[in-house]
């Protein structure tokens, strides 16, 4: 009997000293979680042909619609930020005539970080470009395809360039 009196006061022993230890102890510091950025922004990009009073000529538009709170740079951004490009896939029945225009003209900010101005769009920019079909008396262009390439950012950081590709027509 005394054995056991003694295993059992000395469980009790162990059992107060593990209490206490626990007790004294900090709890344990929660991980802090860092939301991870989607890798993407998805702007919605369209395109259209609408023709022109010209014989064969036509409107090629681009739009680019961008969610709240993004930015994308200009087509016409000089260094700082990568330019916006728009590309047209290699067409012999397309002469493009002229340069692509921006609507809206881009907001012009100069950050905080950075001399350098910064051109950029929000919401909604639709670029465009004349071009004349050779060799072509069909009552449409047949199907226009490029590529948009876009570095969408927030106030707070840039994501990964996206390249999106648009066809138009048949």
């Amino acid at each position: 009997m005394k054995l056991f009196g003694s295993l059992t006061l000395s469980g009790v022993l162990v059992a107060g000293v593990l209490a206490l230890t626990l007790v004294a102890r900090k709890p344990a510091e929660q991980p802090v979680v860092t939301p991870v950025p989607p890798t993407n922004i998805n702007i919605r990009v369209t395109s259209e042909v609408e023709p022109l009073r010209i014989e064969n000529a036509y409107r090629l538009r681009v739009t680019a619609d961008i969610p709240y709170g993004v930015h994308i740079y200009s087509i016409y951004q000089e260094g700082g930020a990568p330019a916006t490009l728009l590309r047209l896939n290699p067409n012999l029945r397309i002469s493009v005539l002229g340069e692509w225009g921006e609507n809206p003209k881009p907001v012009v900010v100069k950050p905080d970080w950075s001399n350098v101005e910064m051109k950029v769009l929000t919401d909604r920019v639709v670029w465009s470009v004349d071009f004349k079909m050779i060799d072509w008396n069909g009552p449409t262009p047949p199907a226009i395809n490029g590529t948009l390439l876009m570095y969408p950012c927030t106030d707070n950081m840039c994501y990964m360039p996206q390249e999106v590709q648009f066809t138009t027509g048949d």
